[in-house]
């Protein structure tokens, strides 16, 4: 507890920014001992670190499970016993804190936070004994940062697959490698400008945007395959001097779709 609640990067320094059973039941300790000489054995019986396990039993069972341990009584939830009615074991303890995680903060800005938190755990679980050593942490935000970070690498991957397949298609529907590269070019120019316009703006690459380029990789592919359809129609039916002309009207409403969308 001392450990993280002093990372001033990881929690808040406001009062009550973190709860934490163990430091309480430090402070409930040394509030007890008040009542004891300092030479009586019930002095030392509520020394911290407690002596004994059994003793440690004894006192924690006291301080969470007695409704005259005040704070103490709070924390039912924080900390679990093997036995309710006569514990013997500590099953479990729980700490909270308030992060200074920005509640509407970027996915990946997240994921530097999550990065950082599980390194303080991890040398918590390094520093601390074996029989407490399986520690983790948790926090709600970190659902909706996967969710999000997944989202947008794998929309990395479907760019690279789109683009394959779409490159595919129109070579099989053409019968012909450079239209194709052209029509891929034009896609891929379409993904590059959108990708800038996201810089310039300050955009970052988030869950909205991920779907929407994956939406509109989708659309793209038909314009450039219409042009090209209508290019090769045109020089078939003329010489290559009147294609140009030709093929104006025909790509007239591909090229209007194209800019609607």
């Amino acid at each position: 507890c001392d450990y993280i609640r002093n990372e001033s990067s990881l929690v808040q320094s406001a009062d009550g920014a973190f709860e934490c059973v163990i430091s309480d039941f430090r402070d409930w300790l040394s509030e007890q001992q008040q009542s004891y000489s300092i030479h009586s054995s019930a002095y030392l019986s509520y020394d911290f670190p407690v002596m004994t396990p059994t003793l440690f039993m004894q006192r924690i069972s006291e301080f969470v499970l007695s409704s005259a341990a005040g704070q103490g009584s709070t924390y039912q939830s924080y900390i679990g016993f093997d036995n309710i009615s006569a514990p013997t074991k500590v099953q479990y303890v729980a700490f909270t804190f308030y992060s200074n995680i920005p509640i509407y903060s970027s996915g990946f800005d997240i994921y530097e936070d999550n990065d950082a938190w599980q390194q303080a755990v991890d040398y918590v679980n390094e520093m601390g004994p074996t029989t407490a050593s399986n520690a983790f942490q948790t926090c709600e935000q970190w659902v909706s940062m996967w969710t999000e970070v997944i989202a947008v690498t794998g929309t990395l991957y479907s760019i690279a697959i789109v683009t394959l397949v779409a490159f595919l298609t129109m070579y099989v529907f053409t019968a012909s490698f450079l239209l194709s590269v052209l029509g891929i070019t034009s896609i891929v120019m379409t993904l590059v400008v959108i990708m800038g316009v996201f810089y310039l703006i300050g955009w970052s690459l988030g869950i909205v945007e991920a779907i929407g380029i994956s939406i509109l990789l989708g659309s793209a592919v038909d314009y450039p395959l219409h042009v090209i359809e209508s290019y090769i129609d045109s020089t078939e039916r003329s010489s290559k001097l009147f294609a140009a002309k030709l093929k104006s009207p025909r790509r007239c409403c591909p090229c209007f779709s194209a800019s609607a969308t």
